[in-house]
């Protein structure tokens, strides 16, 4: 009800509950409610001697309205009390949140009830208890009781939630032996000291409590002393006696040091339970101490037989133990001869520094492992070790000595070094090849790339190789050929095209022919490609083809599907792409408004039909969430759409449509262009698909790595601890590079396995404990293909006492590829029935995979080498040849190298034809010796008994001093370019021929129609007629001149523009009968060459130009002056006509002039893609900017 009141939803509460009646019953003299905004909602004080209501005191209010009073607090559950002084006496104030019935949120208000502490109150208080109680109220300034006492003592606070609560300090202290005090003070509602409480009370407890223990203590001596004597007098008859024949005999088997002796003790009580448990003991330390001989029988024999060198030395490095292998390693016959020797001495002089630094690293840290090192054998020579270093803590924790376990790794070295020495033959090989040369993995990834390669791309080496596939290079039109024999080639290598032409694309873009010869690396799935630049020759190809048809392709031959339609919807042109996309041919829909067909089953407009209409705004309409305004056009639409009839099985289609308008600006039709991204779709959905994945796979990496940590703890928590005495000797073991086990052969059936080091718990997820339970696990670990090889072994080796030593492969942990290790043991007899096994397993995966790599390395040499397309081979620096490749002895007919190898290279079938090339080669191999490399163009004999031209070169290989060790002879058959070129060349000079002839005849038929204009205007009496015909003559002879500069030009499709402009400006000289006193010009064209195609319509604007400079700049034969200039800016050429002559009147525009001059201005540079711009300071200026085209650009 409170809370509904506070909440406005009860009006009525205070009339319905609040009474005098029921403030008398609950004993209070003040109630105020407050809302949650702190207002005050109702409020009244509570006279109870005359039973009515009173005013709130003053002091009350103020309290309330203060935003930092306690009272403010409405957290819920939190509590408020403490007293106030009013006028009328010291109040006790208890406020509380108004919350609902269920004690839940949020606080509706405050509900505050306070009472006055009287005189009645207080005695009341004290008669109850029956104590007397002072309340002394504190004046400002004024110290409590308390704050005078030494220590009072804190109780915890009665109330949690309070928030003003804190701890109540209480001073309690005996007046006399029959009163007691307390005191202690009480706070405000804000915490701070109002008021000093003391009670005082009777000490009848203590009275009472005191008497009592008296008599108890009187109780308790008398008994104690009758049980004392009867307790002593048992102690000493049932148990003293016994204990000390006890200590007899523990102290005379300490004394003998006997542990095979026994305690006599008999009986049934602790005393002879002690006995037994001693003796108990003293079995097991006798079975210790046995157990302790043979495992240190059989870790010694473990020392002396392990394949690692051991040794102990001194804190200072002298050796205190090694083992006969240390000794042998270095040279010596007896272990004896090193010890007592300084370890630093078998370690060569350059390497000392270093180990002593490592001594002192493993003394401070515990240990050093695998730290390589040149040693030293007896008679001086080095060889290389690696070692490691642990420190052997006494059981007080200090170090006492050095373990030092190494290891002859010198086999491991030269593989190394063989294997750098073979990786770099190979690589110095696949560089020097000279043709573009890759290695593609089965997943058609590029894993290696030589740098003609690199340089073919446009890409560097990082961005190949590991990254690129070879597809990345090839354009569409070849990929799924490659593809395919790409695949085929792994299923029948044999039947597979191994050389063939495709259309590589660079970086740039540039789209280059090659020839490919690809086969696999034998043994692999593994392809190697030579590559060789045919584009020369496929361009040389294409010229002569396309100087024949170059006129009936330009369109149809467009990559890109297009089709055109008229202002009328008909379609006039649907070019060859579009009817391989659709598979609509262009005969059946030229002519007709059916172009939708291809595309839709039923009748609407294409975007083409939009757009020429000029109805835009119907797009949205008919592509709705398909279309994209373009970025580079205005009021141009992209569309991207699925169309399902195209292709069989639907194709995705980018497609856009331009209008096309004439010269006045009407639209006359449009054209509509479509990109197939088809393949683009499905590689972005195969991304989204395979992101899907990776994601799924790196969850459940993430779940495997936590299940991995878990094992791990798990295994590091595994029991270590051993006894003392093995300390040593397994720290040898540990420190042993390998896995230390002992293995018991009870019979050919059965078998256990007694220990096994640590070091198995880094190499897989099995502990030493698991396999002791179950020795089987150690077997399961071992490959399937050698498991039953290495069991019948070990018990062969078991049945023989012969030693044991195979290799054979294990398991590794998760996904890692098996390793290979080395299992070493020797059998030893242990009694008529068991066979004991020490032995250790060597972790041997380095050393086989530097076999594979050098084999590997090997491989890959002989595959680059004998699959390139190129004739390569090896040769000494004195000419003798070592090796050749199969290209190079097929071409000679040769079947086997032997017939060349061995030979000076001069003498080989390849040279021998002739004594002059012999000659040539000599003298090449003594300066390629010398480190030049060489190149020169041969002839050699092939199989076929033709002469054959051969790219010739000699490159010298270097070692690392910079000294030539070796020369690669390698060659390339350019007989068929060689006459390609020849045919090229005699067809291009046919066509200058022919091209100069044609130039040639349309300049004199052009000179004919400049000369009928002539006669023409000779006929003609009217002076407007004969100025048109003289304009037209002029202009025709301005394209004659162009035909005349192209056939007498080397290039035949370029100009020397400089020099037409003299010879067209001394024609218009003549033609308007003008001197070149009279008007002066100059002319600045300097290296400019125009192409045809500029050329025409620039001559025909400075014939223009000049033209009408003649006629009217330059009135009744005034003098002048005319600048022409053209220059290059940029990408642009700039034409600047400038005379000083009366200017072009004020109302004349290029643009809108009825003048043909004028508008042949303005249409001329608008053929020429070109600006015009006309200025009229002192005569007339005129400056044209168009696109400038190189020779290599205008052609293509």
């Amino acid at each position: 009800d409170i809370y509904a009141y506070t909440s406005g939803t009860n009006p009525s509460f205070p009339e319905t509950y609040v009474h005098p009646e029921v403030l008398a019953n609950i004993r209070i003299d003040l109630l105020l409610i407050t809302d949650k905004n702190h207002t005050l909602k109702y409020g009244t004080g509570f006279d109870a001697a005359g039973q009515k209501m009173t005013p709130v005191p003053e002091a009350i209010m103020e309290e309330l309205s203060n935003p930092a009073s306690p009272l403010y607090n409405m957290t819920p559950g939190a509590r408020v009390q403490g007293i106030i002084a009013t006028p009328d006496g010291p109040m006790i104030l208890g406020a509380h949140p108004i919350l609902h019935a269920d004690l839940t949120g949020p606080p509706a208000g405050m509900v505050i009830m306070g009472r006055y502490v009287d005189d009645a109150m207080i005695a009341g208080i004290g008669t109850t208890a029956d104590n007397t109680v002072t309340l002394t109220p504190l004046g400002p300034g004024s110290p409590s009781r308390l704050s005078t006492m030494a220590a009072p003592v804190p109780l915890p606070a009665s109330d949690n939630n309070r928030t003003n609560a804190g701890p109540v300090v209480v001073l309690v202290e005996p007046l006399n032996e029959d009163t007691v005090q307390g005191s202690t003070v009480l706070p405000d509602i804000r915490g701070n000291d109002a008021f000093d409480l003391t009670v005082r009370m009777p000490r009848d407890i203590y009275l009472q409590g005191r008497s009592t223990i008296i008599s108890f203590l009187l109780i308790i001596v008398n008994f104690a002393l009758i049980t004392g004597i009867i307790v002593i007098y048992l102690i000493d008859n049932l148990v003293l006696s016994r204990i000390t024949a006890l200590q007899k005999d523990v102290d005379s088997l300490g004394k003998r040091g006997d542990l095979s002796g026994r305690l006599q003790l008999i009986g049934n009580d602790e005393v002879s339970f002690l006995a037994a448990a001693m003796n108990t003991t003293l079995e097991k330390l006798e079975t210790a101490r046995k157990n302790l001989e043979k495992s240190e029988i059989s870790f010694r024999t473990l020392v002396e037989t392990s394949p690692a060198s051991i040794a102990q030395t001194d804190l200072s490095g002298t050796i205190l133990y090694c083992n006969r292998q240390m000794a042998t390693s270095h040279g010596y016959d007896d272990a004896e001869d090193i010890r007592g020797r300084f370890i630093f001495d078998f370690i060569a002089a350059y390497d000392r520094d270093r180990a002593m630094q490592d001594l002192a690293t493993a003394l401070r840290e515990g240990h050093v492992r695998n730290i390589e090192y040149h040693a030293l054998k007896r008679d001086g020579s080095e060889f290389w070790v690696e070692k490691s270093i642990s420190t052997i803590i006494t059981p007080e924790g200090g170090p006492e000595s050095f373990m030092v376990i190494s290891r002859d790794i010198s086999m491991r070295k030269t593989w190394e070094h063989q294997l750098r020495e073979s990786e770099e033959r190979y690589r110095t090989v696949f560089e020097n090849t000279g043709t573009a040369t890759v290695i593609i993995s089965e997943s058609m990834i590029i894993t290696l790339a030589n740098s003609e390669f690199v340089r073919l791309s446009g890409y560097s080496r990082a961005e190949i190789e590991g990254k690129k596939k070879w597809t990345d290079f090839v354009v569409k039109e070849d990929l799924d050929r490659m593809i395919n024999q790409h695949h085929q080639r792994r299923v029948d290598p044999v039947q597979t095209v191994k050389k063939y032409e495709f259309r590589f694309i660079t970086r740039s873009g540039a789209i280059r022919h090659m020839f490919v010869s690809v086969d696999l690396v034998p043994g692999t799935r593994t392809s190697i490609a030579a590559l060789i630049d045919i584009t020369d020759r496929k361009r040389a190809e294409t010229a002569i083809l396309q100087s024949e048809n170059k006129l009936n392709t330009i369109i149809d031959s467009s990559p890109i599907p297009q089709f055109v339609i008229d202002r009328n919807h008909h379609v006039i042109h649907w070019n060859k792409s579009l009817e391989l996309l659709t598979g609509i041919h262009a005969d059946t829909v030229i002519g007709t408004d059916r172009h939708w067909r291809a595309f839709y089953p039923d009748k609407r407009p294409c975007i083409a039909d939009l757009v020429v209409d000029n109805a835009l705004e119907m797009i949205p309409d008919n592509y709705a969430g398909k279309f994209t305004r373009s970025e580079f056009l205005p009021d141009v639409y992209e569309v991207t759409d699925f169309f399902p009839h195209i292709g069989g099985t639907g194709r995705w289609l980018h497609f856009t449509s331009t209008q096309i308008r004439d010269a006045k600006g009407t639209v006359t039709g449009a054209v509509e262009t479509l990109l197939d991204i088809t393949e683009q779709k499905q590689f972005e959905d195969e991304i989204t698909r395979t992101n899907a994945q990776l994601t799924a796979t790196l969850q459940e990496l993430k779940e495997t790595e936590e299940g991995l940590k878990e094992n791990i703890a798990a295994l590091e928590d595994a029991k270590r601890t051993i006894q003392k005495s093995e300390a040593k000797y397994r720290d040898i073991a540990t420190n042993i590079p390998g896995i230390v086990f002992q293995f018991v052969v009870h019979d050919l059936d059965d078998y256990s396995i007694p220990f096994i080091s640590d070091r198995i718990i880094s190499l897989f997820t099995l502990g030493p404990d698991e396999i002791y339970s179950n020795p089987n696990a150690l077997f399961n670990l071992i490959h399937a293909d050698d498991n039953e090889y290495v069991r019948s072994t070990l018990m062969e080796s078991a049945r023989s006492l012969e030693p044991w030593n195979i290799e054979f492969r294990m398991k590794a942990t998760g996904s890692e590829p098996s390793r290979w290790f080395n299992g070493r043991a020797i059998p030893h007899v242990l009694d008529m029935d068991n066979i004991l096994m020490d032995g250790v397993l060597i972790d041997i995966t380095e050393r086989k995979l530097a076999e594979e790599a050098l084999f590997e390395s090997e491989h890959k040499f002989h595959a680059v080498f004998e699959q390139s397309s190129e004739f390569i081979g090896l040769m000494s620096t004195d000419g003798t040849l070592i090796k050749a490749n199969r290209t190079a002895l097929e071409f000679s007919g040769l079947s086997d190298e032997s017939v060349v190898v061995g030979k000076p290279f001069w003498e080989t079938p390849w040279w021998s034809h002739s004594k002059e090339m012999q000659e040539i080669l000599k003298t090449a191999i003594a300066k390629a010796a010398a480190g030049e490399f060489i190149r020169f163009e041969a002839t050699h004999p092939g199989n076929d008994g033709a002469i054959h031209y051969i790219d010739f070169s000699l490159k010298p290989v270097k070692d690392e001093s910079g000294d030539v060790v070796l020369l690669i002879p390698e060659g390339h058959d350019i007989t068929e370019r060689r006459v390609l070129q020849e045919e090229v060349g005699t067809a291009l000079k046919e066509k200058e021929l022919l091209l100069k002839e044609i130039h040639y005849r349309v300049k004199n038929n052009i000179q004919v129609i400049a000369s009928l204009l002539n006669m023409q205007s000779r006929t003609v009496d009217d002076l407007r007629i004969k100025e048109v015909l003289r304009e037209a003559q002029n202009r025709v002879k301005s394209i004659a001149l162009v035909h005349e500069k192209l056939y007498q030009s080397k290039s035949l499709d370029q100009i020397d523009y400089n020099d037409y402009l003299q010879k067209i400006s001394r024609h218009l000289y003549d033609s308007y009968g003008v001197s070149q006193r009279t008007i002066v010009m100059s002319i600045h064209a300097d290296n400019i060459s125009l192409h045809i195609d500029k050329a025409v319509p620039c001559s025909l604007i400075i014939n223009e130009l000049l033209s009408n400079a003649f006629k009217h700049a330059f009135p009744d034969g005034r003098k002048g002056d005319i600048w022409i200039e053209m220059h290059k800016s940029g990408d642009s050429l700039v034409l600047q006509y400038r005379d000083n002559g009366i200017g072009l009147p004020e109302g004349i525009s290029v643009e809108r002039s009825e003048s043909l001059g004028m508008r042949l201005l303005y249409g001329l540079t608008r053929q020429l893609h070109g600006t015009i711009e006309v200025r009229r300071l002192n005569g007339t200026h005129i400056t044209i900017i168009f696109p400038y085209e190189t020779h290599k650009e205008a052609g293509a």
